[in-house]
Formats: structure tokens, sequence, C-alpha cells
């Protein structure tokens, strides 16, 4: 199951989670969607400058959608005609920079699902002092509510991009310029990686330390991220842990560790499961700290071959068995974007063919009906059913 770990779904009663597996009669293996986990650490960094109001609008937002008509578009200031930004910057090493910058061009150079990723990745760059593979253009701001994390990331870097055409007060200036900052260097790439099943724990741990090393920058901004994210650590749980054994991005001598410290765990099967949610130290742990005996449950859900294991991870690429299981592995869905645009296709089309309560109780009844009698859009299907009724 991949969902958002809102209480109606997580439940432990009531959750519609648990509730699919009763029905079931069988565990499921669960797959939080780190969409969903990433989007409350944007929330909770957001919140430290802009408080969520009884309104579902951000004033400086409305402020700057009124203001894009004046605003000189091709006299923008990227960070690195800021003093003060560039002061945090500086904190940065040149590696570090110059690998999120090609960072964000490699997803450029992706497909992107939605228009507002792209537009995103490409402020990210121009605020780098970089040009977007297609050029320097901005769009004009768009929706905008609280519930629209993406939207206040795009703002943000938005109205940061164009500050000396927008007035703003100090509180507002350094808001935008902090939040800006952290979805450049540490937030973004966490978003677009998060769809990467088998490199979800790798990344999620690296996501922490990233945090935690940019604590130096701001404390308010790593101590709001940490705290969401540690309560959200389901990838770095003991069985989905060894996912991270499917993933090109962890070494191999990880790998070994974690090997290791699985076989040392099922030594004695009455060892105590770890606690993992209060993790502490993040910046020791490693991805073997998180395995246990119970980490093998993973492989039975999945009915997994478990025979590499007993090879070293340097072979595992010849291995038929592992090579079968990775593209499992790699199937899974560990996000639920799908469900939730499908979600919204069909609030859209409900909408659309009637205002009606109570006749949009039966609008999807009757789209099943027709869909049963007309399975496909051929001319041909249509043509074969008048004939049958003549």
């Amino acid at each position: 199951m991949s969902f958002d770990t809102t209480a109606s779904n997580t439940g432990s009663e009531k959750g519609a989670c648990n509730l699919l597996e009763e029905k079931l009669g069988k565990e499921l293996l669960n797959l939080a969607c780190r969409h969903h986990i990433t989007e409350i650490v944007a929330g909770s960094v957001f919140k430290i400058y802009f408080p969520t109001t009884s309104g579902p609008d951000v004033a400086i937002f409305i402020r700057f959608k009124q203001a894009w008509k004046n605003i000189k578009k091709d006299d923008f200031s990227p960070t690195v005609q800021d003093e003060e930004a560039e002061r945090y910057l500086s904190n940065v090493s040149i590696e570090k920079k110059s690998s999120k910058i090609n960072y964000l061009k490699k997803c450029l150079q992706d497909s992107q699902p939605r228009d507002d990723y792209k537009e995103l990745l490409e402020l990210c760059l121009i605020y780098l002092g970089e040009q977007p593979p297609s050029g320097i253009r901005f769009k004009a701001p768009g929706a905008f509510h609280h519930a629209r994390w993406m939207a206040k990331l795009i703002y943000s870097i938005k109205i940061w991009l164009f500050r000396d055409q927008f007035k703003m007060v100090q509180h507002e200036l350094n808001a935008v310029r902090d939040i800006s900052m952290f979805a450049a260097l540490i937030y973004v790439r966490q978003w677009f990686t998060a769809p990467l099943s088998a490199s979800a724990p790798f990344n999620d741990l690296d996501f922490l330390k990233n945090i935690e090393e940019y604590r130096e920058m701001n404390e308010n901004i790593a101590t709001a991220a940490t705290k969401a994210m540690k309560r959200h650590l389901w990838y770095l749980s003991e069985e989905l842990i060894s996912l991270a054994f499917f993933s090109d991005d962890v070494e191999i001598e990880v790998k070994r560790k974690m090997i290791t410290a699985l076989q040392r765990q099922c030594v004695d099967n009455n060892r105590p499961s770890k606690k993992l949610a209060g993790i502490t130290n993040v910046m020791s742990k490693s991805l073997e700290d998180f395995v246990t005996c119970k980490s093998l449950s993973f492989f039975n859900f999945l009915n997994i071959d478990i025979s590499f294991l007993e090879e070293d991870p340097s072979n595992w690429k010849n291995n038929e068995s592992y090579a079968d299981s990775k593209e499992v592995v790699k199937s899974l869905k560990v996000v639920n974007d799908c469900a939730e645009r499908g979600v919204k296709l069909v609030q859209d089309f409900n909408a659309v063919l009637t205002k009606d309560e109570e006749q949009q109780k039966y609008v999807l009844n009757l789209v099943a009906e027709n869909r049963a009698v007309l399975p496909d859009a051929k001319k041909s299907t249509l043509s074969a059913k008048q004939t049958r009724r003549q």
C-alpha cells in the first residue's frame, strides 16, 4: 500500500490501511508516500516565517501577484548579488554547490510530469546564479494557498529574485531568503529522488544528515525540518531498510555491513526490536544501524529469493535472482501521485457534468456501466453495438 500518512489512512483502528488488511486477512507492505512526507517538511519550514492563518491565502503572495504586472522581468537579482545570502553560501563547498547545480540540470533533462516541477528546478538554478538549459523565463505567479506547498517555494524564490522591485519589510525579506536557500540547497533533491524506491532509505538518511549540516546556516529551519522528518521515518524502519540492498546509491561496503548486521541480529531471535522513531546522533548513523532480524520480513512480503545474501555484494550484478528481485523492488510505488491525480480528475469530471450533489452520486456508476458496454473508443465497437440492437 502506498498512502499519505494522514490519520484517516494510518489510524490504528479505523484507518483505511488497517481496514484493508482486515478485509484481505493479511498484512501488507506499508509504503508511506515520500512526496507527502517531504511536503510536511516543507510546510514545517514555511510555518516558521508565515504561520498558518484561518484564511487559505498568504498575504505576501497576494501582494506579489498584484505587483507582477509592474515588475521588469529582465531585471532580477540572483543570490550571488546579495551579501547576506553569499555569507550563507560561503559555508557550502564549491564541490557541493557544483554537485547541486549539476543535479538540477540533470533533472531538467528528464521529462517532468508537471510544469511546476520544471519551474521550481529552473528557479533554483537561477537562484544559484546559473542559466537553465532553455534560457531564463519567468512565469506569472499562479494559484496559491496554504495547501500548495510547491507554490510556496516557487513564490518565495521568485520574490527573492525580484526583491529590489518588490517592497517588503525586513522580516519578509529574511523569510523568502531563508526559504529559498533551504529549497535550493537541501530540499529540491529530496523531492525529485522521492519516487526511487530502492534508494528511499539511503536518501532519507542522507536528507537527515544534510539538514543537520544545515544547522550551521540556520538553526530554526534545521530544527523544524528535523522534527518533521523524524515523525516520518517509514523507510528507516526495520522492514523497509531492506530496500537499500537493491540501491545503486549504496556502496558495496555498506551492503556488506548490512548483511553482517542481519546475520548478527538473527542469531538471537528473541532480541527486542529497535525503536527507531527517536533516532539521535544522526551524523554517526549508517544504514546497517537500522537492520534487524525483522528486516527479513521485507523479502517475505515480496516473495523474494534471499539466496543472493550468501554471496558478496560485489557479485550480485551477475546473480540472476538478484537482478529479478531488483526489478520487483524498482516497480514498487513509494509515492501515490497517480492516485491523487486520479481523484482530482474524477472530482473535476463530476463537477463538469452536474452541480446537483444527488446526481453526482450516480455519475461514476453510469460511466462504469457505459464502459462495460463500450470498452474502447473505436467506431467499430459502437457500430457493432448498434448492429446488435437492430
